[in-house]
């Protein structure tokens, strides 16, 4: 129980840093996206692919990531509950693939390490995590590499 108070009021303090950084760089038109360490990367878990990534193909699936995330929480920056925190918060499942025209293009699959064991018994390498809900805590879009490119991303939605 203690565990779970402590949790919540972190969750809540993070998300209370956040709407207050946002307000400040909005004020000063600053891109906002929250890195506080040079730590702030997530966990990455490549899934069973059909193709591999090279190391510069996967730090351009990093970097089209964090684009991502910071276009989708440009408009809804002064909405906690809906933007996506730091990436350090998150593991991020990948899997490769290839689309018609021979193009490497990758599903992300980001979710949110704070939730306890919930994951203990899923290897993060071999099974996607799947949850109905759960709000900005699990989001996903695709990247196509070629293109530089990506999808919307989606957040699940709100129990």
């Amino acid at each position: 129980m203690r565990i779970l108070i402590l949790f919540l009021v972190t969750a809540y303090c993070l998300k209370s840093e956040a709407v207050l950084a946002s307000k400040i760089y909005s004020a000063f038109n600053v891109e906002y996206f929250k890195v506080t360490t040079s730590e702030a990367e997530p966990d990455y878990y490549k899934l069973p692919s059909e193709v591999e990534l090279t190391p510069a193909e996967f730090q351009d699936m990093k970097k089209l990531l964090l684009k991502a995330i910071r276009q989708y929480n440009q408009p809804i920056i002064n909405n906690a509950e809906f933007s996506i925190g730091s990436l350090a918060q998150y593991g991020v499942q990948y899997k490769v693939g290839l689309t018609k025209g021979g193009q490497k293009e990758i599903w992300i699959n980001g979710f949110c390490k704070g939730s306890g064991d919930m994951y203990s018994s899923i290897n993060l390498t071999s099974t996607p995590v799947v949850v109905f809900d759960g709000g900005s805590c699990y989001f996903n879009l695709t990247v196509n590499l070629k293109k530089r490119k990506t999808s919307k991303v989606i957040i699940h939605g709100f129990a």
